[in-house]
């Protein structure tokens, strides 16, 4: 006698009850009891750390996630998406998981919103599903400090110091020696006053690899490696992470 065909079905995106990376490595970690106690050994931080892995840290994951879920359900409210909600696709798939694993990991409100934007310009306005794959995995890179950093560059009023930059967004990072050429370009630790310049330069250092920011200095007749403007890809990501509304009031 056969076994009756069980039916096929694909798992949801997100279920509560489908364990996360970190609900499951935290029912080993339970386990682990030797594991465990020696984690609560370390001095100063062993309590939290334990904390964290024995289940606490999927409780900040599953309030990411409701917090993505409102920001997309308010963004979507009465708006037409092009996604075959009867059959989506793989890539379709892919793309949402991916938005979906960013935000459960981001602390920064700001970096939800921007994953929920991605997510809901992609869905209403249809790109290829690798090149939105390819912002949400340069958002994924980024800190909430080089959002901010990345938001004020491109907020900035823009000056004009050469034949080749005018009505350029520029800033400057603090020389390391001999004087500032232009006094009217924003400093970056006079805007971030909390990080020393040694931070700074670590923030811009990954935005300048990400491509989103570039040194405007040497060939437009001043120093290297001290001016910074956005690039193109800058501007392009400032499309795809904010909403129309914002667009607005920035422009």
């Amino acid at each position: 006698m056969t076994e009756p065909k069980k039916e096929k079905h694909t798992e949801p995106l997100v279920s509560q009850n489908s364990p996360t990376i970190l609900q499951k490595a935290s029912s080993h970690y339970n386990e682990w009891y030797g594991l465990r106690s020696a984690v609560q050994l370390i001095p100063g931080v062993g309590g939290a750390l334990d904390m964290l892995l024995s289940g606490r840290g999927a409780n900040h994951e599953a309030r990411h996630l409701r917090d993505l879920i409102e920001k997309l359900e308010k963004r979507l409210d009465g708006v037409e998406v092009k996604v075959d909600s009867e059959n989506p696709s793989a890539e379709f798939y892919e793309f949402s998981a991916n938005v979906f694993r960013g935000a459960a990991k981001s602390a920064s409100e700001r970096k939800r919103s921007w994953y929920a934007n991605i997510f809901t310009n992609q869905v209403t306005i249809g790109s290829e599903w690798d090149i939105a794959n390819a912002y949400a995995a340069l958002l994924n890179n980024l800190s909430e400090t080089d959002v901010c950093i990345l938001t004020a560059v491109l907020e900035i009023e823009p000056v004009s110091f050469s034949f080749d930059f005018i009505d350029e967004k520029v800033v400057k990072l603090p020389p390391e020696g001999g004087t500032d050429q232009l006094d009217d370009v924003p400093l970056l630790t006079e805007l971030f006053p909390d990080l020393r310049k040694p931070e700074i330069r670590i923030f811009v250092l990954n935005l300048v690899s990400s491509g989103l920011l570039q040194d405007v200095g040497g060939t437009s007749g001043v120093r290297p490696n001290v001016y910074l403007g956005p690039t193109d890809l800058a501007h392009e990501f400032r499309n795809w992470v904010l909403d129309e509304d914002e667009k607005k009031d920035k422009d």
